[in-house]
């Protein structure tokens, strides 16, 4: 059968070590809150002696502080507008279908056209008009282009 060890004998050890342990931490905590303390009234100091405006720091005049200036911006040079007019008449129908938010499968079905012929008119009018996409043909269609004299084109419902 196994020896016990009496628990005062095994405890004096660990005892011991917790409160190396515990002095230690300590000590350290009482280093850090003193670090603590000196960087933080360096910094109060530091903001006691910024310099003012015109101040003298060291024998160095003290550097007004100025807004950085924008380099003035040259008036934008308007652009022509581009016109619906360089259009050929069925490329204007698509671009009227295309601000009315119609698909190419739409505009496919209510031109009587299929989907690849809609998409190289698409493509056609994006390059005509410099656009990138088609929400910049729906603006340009809506900002200054004369209504169509074709008949009226309803949305598929």
């Amino acid at each position: 059968m196994p020896t016990k060890i009496p628990l005062v004998a095994s405890r004096l050890p660990m005892t011991h070590q917790l409160d190396s342990l515990r002095e230690t931490a300590t000590q350290n905590w009482a280093t850090a809150l003193q670090t603590y303390r000196v960087a933080l009234d360096l910094y109060y100091r530091v903001l006691s002696i910024r310099p003012k405006r015109g101040a003298r720091i060291r024998g160095y005049a003290a550097v007004p502080r100025t807004q950085p200036t924008a380099a003035p911006t040259p008036a934008p040079i308007p652009l022509p507008r581009p016109s619906l007019h360089v259009l050929s008449p069925r490329e204007q129908e698509v671009a009227q279908l295309i601000a009315l938010g119609y698909t190419n499968q739409q505009i496919a079905d209510t031109l009587v056209l299929t989907r690849g012929t809609v998409a190289n008119h698409v493509a056609h009018i994006l390059a005509k008009l410099g656009a990138t996409n088609r929400a910049r043909v729906v603006a340009l269609v809506l900002q200054g282009a004369p209504p169509m004299e074709t008949t009226a084109i309803a949305r598929d419902a």
